[in-house]
């Protein structure tokens, strides 16, 4: 086993098509997460009256209903602004990191198929085909494929607003308001 793991690694290193394959991946999505990056760090420098002025350009253009020109404030732009280092900050990182270890990466990707023998031949060996065992999987996939159906069917659905936020503020506004009427004394003259 421990041969053919380092006969494969070692036809990445003469560069095999599956080696090439897998840089040219890597590269591209190193690429795509440092153009991310400074996209994201270009939008950060936009005034708030540009921003603006293209937001209502594009509300009149798409025809949106409502009164979607009140939405984009000055504080709402500034929080935006204020995040967008950040995100590009990550998504250097992310680029940079997957730049340095991107050899490395395509290594370990192609090593994974022959690790996938012995995987296979360990399960083999722990169910052993009978009944019981295969009901198990059956029920464990089934509860799997349900929970990631919900997932899916939750992100589609529209959220106007944060529900457990809201919920919670209100039982803190609720406990605090209780606690200043009942410790502050009331002075009268």
């Amino acid at each position: 086993m421990e041969e053919r793991t380092v006969r494969v690694i070692g036809e990445a290193g003469r560069g095999s098509r599956g080696a090439r394959y897998w840089s040219v991946f890597l590269g591209a999505v190193t690429l795509g997460f440092l153009a991310i990056a400074l996209f994201l760090l270009a939008l950060h420098f936009i005034s708030y009256a540009k921003a603006k002025a293209f937001f209502d350009w594009y509300v009149a253009a798409h025809g949106v209903s409502g009164n979607a020109g009140n939405y984009l404030t000055q504080e709402a732009f500034h929080r935006l602004s204020g995040r967008l280092p950040i995100a590009a900050g990550v998504f250097g990182i992310c680029g940079v990191t997957l730049a340095l270890f991107k050899r490395k990466l395509a290594r370990f990707l192609l090593a994974i198929p022959s690790e996938w023998t012995g995987v296979r031949n360990f399960l083999l060996d722990q169910f052993q085909g009978g009944t019981q065992s295969a009901l198990e999987i059956g029920i464990v996939f089934s509860v799997f494929a349900i929970g990631i159906c919900l997932r899916v069917w939750h992100l589609g659905r529209a959220v106007r607003y944060d529900e457990a936020g809201r919920t919670l503020n209100s039982h803190r506004d609720r406990w605090s308001s209780a606690y200043r009427t009942t410790r502050r004394p009331t002075i009268t003259c």
